[in-house]
């Protein structure tokens, strides 16, 4: 290779060397058949001078429509495609990489990443699978790693699913990614200091949302907490989150902001909710609940609350909690915990009487299998 060359050291070992300042590959390509998916990459440049390596253009996806390919699967497996404009990684100790499996960077930078995720949840959950927390596994990792900061620039990610019982499709966008992500480490020294993340967003395209989490890296627990806010949108640019998982179609309606804080780690998540907005105007469409129960169906639609505050000023504050289910990933921890207090802030009473509703039919179920 250019720029690179085995030279045989005194001991008669050969050892990979660099002849030049730099080393560059041009227009990679790589195809997967068996996965159905191609990368692409139309620049990488080691840079031996400044320590870097940089990477222009990479794209991820699949070679066959993302609905063929998830029809493949047997269970409700991701299909994920990506397109990265830059990714840059400065101070790295190349020799350190190859002969000592210890990843030491000074940053990573990551520029104009488009994210996509397709899940047909119409298929079945692979439950025997365990999805280990992403600090937990930086704490048990045989690898060395240490990355101060990791920077991400105007990105954005698009997460889209079909859902059991209907063929609508939910649809979340966050436009804008900006952050930093600090001390991604499984170094023991560094490790008495939590990873931390910092990022703001366009979420809809509409509202700013800012989120900050903490992962504590220490021996002594593996708890992590996440926080954040949401600004001012109109509510019928959820329309396309709510209606395909909850069945709540919204007509009108203004959020003026949400905030929340939660504690999360292995087993769940507690915290709490604020969610502040006036107007609403939306109705429960839920057949596969209601279709036998057409005066509870009115009355929940009676109870789906209008504004917080009430005309009376006072704050709803809904608690969060969700026990986690260890063969989904932390992503679906994320928007769990935060689905318990939309739904609670926004129907609180509906809640309980679906619950009843659904034992009294499980109740029903079981009596009329043991007959």
């Amino acid at each position: 290779f250019n720029g690179l060359a085995l030279v045989k050291g005194p001991d008669q070992l050969f050892r990979l060397t660099s002849t030049a300042d730099k080393f560059l590959l041009e227009k990679l390509a790589l195809t997967f058949p068996l996965q159905h998916y191609k990368l692409e990459c139309n620049k990488v440049e080691l840079n031996f001078v400044d320590h870097a390596i940089l990477i222009d253009s990479i794209n991820y996806k699949p070679t066959i429509d993302r609905q063929e390919l998830a029809e493949t699967y047997k269970y409700n497996k991701e299909v994920n495609s990506l397109s990265l404009n830059k990714l840059d990684l400065y101070g790295i100790n190349f020799l350190q990489v190859i002969g000592y499996q210890e990843f030491f960077l000074d940053s990573l930078a990551i520029k104009g990443a488009d994210f996509s995720i397709y899940k047909d949840k119409r298929k079945p959950f692979d439950k025997s699978l365990y999805k280990t927390l992403p600090h937990i596994s930086l704490k048990k990792s045989p690898v060395l790693l240490n990355i101060p900061k990791v920077s991400i620039e105007n990105s954005s990610l698009v997460y889209e699913e079909r859902n059991p019982n209907h063929d609508l499709l939910m649809k979340v966008h966050f436009q804008e990614i900006n952050g930093m992500i600090e001390n991604v480490t499984s170094v023991p020294e560094f490790k008495k200091n939590p990873m931390t993340v910092h990022a703001r967003a366009k979420l809809m395209n509409q509202a700013e949302l800012n989120v900050k989490m903490n992962f504590d890296l220490s021996d002594k627990s593996d708890d992590f907490t996440f926080a954040g806010t949401l600004g001012p949108s109109n509510f019928k640019y959820y329309d396309e989150v709510l209606f395909p998982l909850f069945g709540l179609k919204i007509f009108s309606g203004h959020l003026d902001k949400l905030s929340f804080s939660a504690v999360a780690n292995n087993n769940g998540s507690y915290g709490t909710m604020t969610m502040l907005y006036h107007d609403l105007e939306a109705k429960v469409y839920k057949k596969e609940i209601f279709e036998e129960e057409k005066k509870l169906s009115w009355l929940v639609n009676q109870i789906v609350h209008q504004s917080n505050p009430n005309k009376k000023g006072q704050i709803r504050t809904a608690k969060l909690g969700y026990t986690r289910e260890t063969y989904k990933g932390i992503g679906s921890l994320f928007w769990k915990t935060l689905q318990t207090g939309i739904l609670h802030t926004l129907a609180p009473e509906a809640l309980s009487i679906v619950d009843k509703l659904n034992e009294r039919k499980q109740k029903k179920a079981t009596k009329k299998n043991q007959k």
